[in-house]
């Protein structure tokens, strides 16, 4: 059965930088809803509703999961409304293991990167801060599943660090 890293935590605090390298230290393959996004969006110049970019997240994972393709999957993760998709769509297909990220200042790092993005409007960037009180309290905890859990601090450098984090991650599975 192949293996589902899930890689949760607020918009800022890290999870994408932390995916990138599990992944490559662990060579799976790493998926994010953002660049799904930005791939759709670069294709058909549309952008995507946010629950049909969940949905597409989910149905790439998927087929990578039904192909017996282990995957890490980054996403801000909303305890207590994901976790019956997660399950169904994703867990049944996969052992799973949770990564959680935190940090001293997610907002502030999450405000800083969409404002330094250039194809980020300032109304885009205003519309996400106007919601940042109801993320910060779905998504500051991990998901309320029965999996391995390790929560990873991201302030400077990893802690614990990215080899402990593949070693859990290892542990988990065997």
């Amino acid at each position: 059965m192949p293996l589902l890293v899930l890689i949760g935590g607020l918009p800022g605090s890290g999870k994408t930088t932390l995916a990138r390298k599990l992944a490559d230290t662990l060579r799976l393959p790493h998926l994010n809803r953002d660049t799904l996004y930005s791939g759709y969006h670069f294709t058909t110049g549309e952008r995507l509703h946010p629950q049909a970019n969940q949905e597409l997240l989910f149905s790439t994972a998927t087929g990578l999961l039904d192909g017996g393709v282990s995957v890490v999957l980054d996403m801000t993760t909303y305890r207590g409304e994901m976790e019956r998709d997660v399950t169904a769509g994703l867990l049944s297909r996969a052992y799973g293991i949770l990564v959680f990220t935190y940090c001293e200042d997610p907002r502030g790092r999450f405000h800083a990167r969409m404002s330094a993005d250039p194809a980020t409007t300032p109304e885009q960037v205003e519309a996400q801060m106007a919601r940042w009180p109801r993320t910060q309290r779905l998504a500051s905890e991990p998901l309320e599943l029965d999996l391995p859990l390790l929560r990873v601090r991201t302030e400077d450098g990893y802690q614990p660090g990215i080899d402990a984090v593949a070693e859990f991650v290892r542990r988990g599975i065997s």
